[in-house]
C-alpha cells in the first residue's frame, strides 16, 4: 500500500488522522502500510473518499492491490 502511505504523508496526515477521516481502524491502516496487509475494496473506497480521490485515482489504488495479489475485486 505504498501509494496510500505516500498520499497520506503528502497530505501531512498521521495514520490516526486517516483512520478518523476514513472510518477505518488505525491498526488496519498501519498493517496495510507496514506489513502489506490487503484492505478490502470497500475499505479502499473509504480511504479514497477520505483523500478526495476521483474514480481514476481510486482505480489506481485498486490496481496496486490487484498487482499485489488480491484478485476478484
Amino acid at each position: 500500500m505504498i501509494e496510500m502511505q505516500q498520499k497520506r504523508i503528502m497530505l501531512g496526515w498521521s495514520k490516526r488522522e486517516l483512520a478518523r477521516r476514513s472510518g477505518i481502524d488505525a491498526s488496519l491502516i498501519s498493517y496495510a502500510e507496514n506489513r502489506g496487509f490487503q484492505l478490502y475494496p470497500g475499505q479502499l473506497a473509504k480511504v479514497a473518499n477520505a483523500f478526495g480521490m476521483d474514480k481514476a485515482e481510486m482505480s489506481s489504488l485498486l490496481k496496486e492491490v490487484s498487482q499485489d495479489g488480491l484478485t476478484d475485486i
